[in-house]
């Protein structure tokens, strides 16, 4: 074959692109073909799981001024009690890594001591159930992950807790029947009253993630329990929800979720005067592409550029570059 050089430079380049888009598309081909992610759907078809299974998230303190949190949040909850480790300082970062996730039946007291942390005897529970009538069930999935506290330090080798288990109600209508039997059971003097408000906050705190299609997931929370002071909004292709507290002066938390993975990936606090006074974000976040083991974008550069440099090493050999 006699081509001139421009020719060959021209099919070369043609070719390289042609294997790049080849061999990038081979992940999104299957999984186009393959069924929904980690465990399929939720318990009404409609929401599907997170796509979080195996990887890791960082997250970093951006910013917090400790005499506007005083003066709003109280100087008796500190970012550290809420959040844990060294959360009051500045750059420090946690670490969560997602290990699985398996189909789970929550009661309420599941729900008590997982989002309050308040633990009850099998005994009292049959009491409870007996004495207040609250028997309800509601599917979820469990999502296991290990857990670094916020640290300026590096990350240890082993983690601070191991196994955490946080449950996603599959559907969110269940919420307004959670929200009801939690509300029954406050009457027991061992158990806080908990508004429909404070318990989103429970989410928000525990870094649950949400199913998917996030927004509409959200929407359809907040329309069954009908919180005061809670708006969702649309930001960028993610859900916004923005809670206002009136705790020791008015402040605001917004937290934004990430469409793709359902994870907070943003939180803000805000004075009355829209003053942000402590906030934290992902600086790692949880890479929500096609999720085959084996296709990770590092690898596929690599084994684009193999492909690239073999290709054009046969056609010199060919067109007698």
């Amino acid at each position: 074959m006699d081509l001139d050089r421009t020719t060959k430079i021209k099919l070369l380049a043609i070719i390289g692109i042609i294997s790049i888009i080849s061999i990038i598309s081979i992940p999104i081909l299957l999984d186009f073909l393959s069924p929904d992610d980690e465990g399929g759907n939720g318990g009404n078809g409609i929401f599907k799981t997170p796509m979080i299974s195996g990887v890791e998230s960082m997250l970093r303190v951006d910013f917090y001024n400790q005499v506007i949190w005083d003066q709003t949040v109280g100087n008796d909850t500190d970012p550290e009690n809420i959040f844990g480790g060294e959360a009051n300082k500045i750059n420090a970062s946690c670490k969560y890594l997602f290990k699985g996730q398996e189909n789970y039946t929550l009661d309420i007291f599941d729900v008590i001591e997982i989002l309050i942390d308040i633990s009850f005897s099998e005994p009292y529970k049959q009491v409870l159930r007996e004495t207040y009538d609250v028997f309800g069930e509601w599917s979820a999935w469990m999502i296991s992950l290990d857990y670094w506290y916020f640290t300026t330090n590096n990350f240890r080798d082993q983690p601070d807790e191991e196994n955490i288990e946080l449950p996603i109600i599959q559907n969110p209508e269940d919420f307004s029947e959670i929200i009801n039997e939690l509300q029954i059971l406050s009457s027991d003097p061992a158990i806080p009253y908990i508004t429909a408000k404070n318990f989103i906050c429970y989410f928000v705190i525990k870094s649950i993630p949400m199913m998917r299609p996030v927004y509409n997931y959200l929407e359809t929370l907040i329309n069954e329990i009908v919180p005061n002071d809670i708006e969702l909004l649309l930001c960028n292709e993610s859900s916004l929800l923005n809670i206002t507290y009136n705790v020791k002066g008015r402040h605001y938390i917004n937290v934004y979720y990430s469409s793709t993975s359902g994870m907070v990936y943003h939180l803000i606090y805000k004075d009355e005067n829209n003053t942000i006074f402590y906030s934290y974000s992902f600086y790692t976040e949880p890479y929500n592409g096609y999720n085959i083991v084996g296709y990770e974008i590092s690898f596929l550069f690599f084994l684009s550029s193999l492909s690239i440099i073999g290709i054009i090493y046969v056609i010199k050999k060919k067109i007698n570059f």
